[in-house]
């Protein structure tokens, strides 16, 4: 046998898998076997609740950035009004964040 010739396979039974704990293994009354219930509409309002904390958050920052830039004299009038025209957008999205964040809060939702 050479060194670049891998050993010949000559088992003829079946190779038996590694021990271990299968899922079948669990014992009912172990923790790691229990699922917990989770509120579709709770776990619903946070996902939106984060994402429109995350999306006003970030407009808030860029726009700070950019005025504070702006007093302190890095950016002229014209780059300071094409960065607002460009984060419009975002601002856009934002808005419409806070009304679907606020408007799916109706009395009896």
């Amino acid at each position: 046998m050479t060194a670049s010739t891998p050993p010949e396979d000559t088992r003829s039974e079946p190779v038996e898998p590694d021990e271990g704990i299968f899922e079948d293994d669990v014992p009912k009354d172990n923790p790691i076997a229990k699922s917990r219930k989770v509120d579709l509409s709770v776990h619903l309002a946070n996902t939106r609740r984060n994402m429109a904390y995350g999306i006003v958050g970030v407009t808030l920052l860029l726009y700070c950035v950019a005025t504070a830039v702006a007093i302190a004299g890095g950016l002229e009038l014209a780059t300071f009004v094409q960065i607002v025209a460009t984060l419009s957008p975002l601002q856009a999205l934002a808005a419409a964040t806070v009304g679907f964040f606020f408007g799916s809060h109706r009395e009896g939702n």
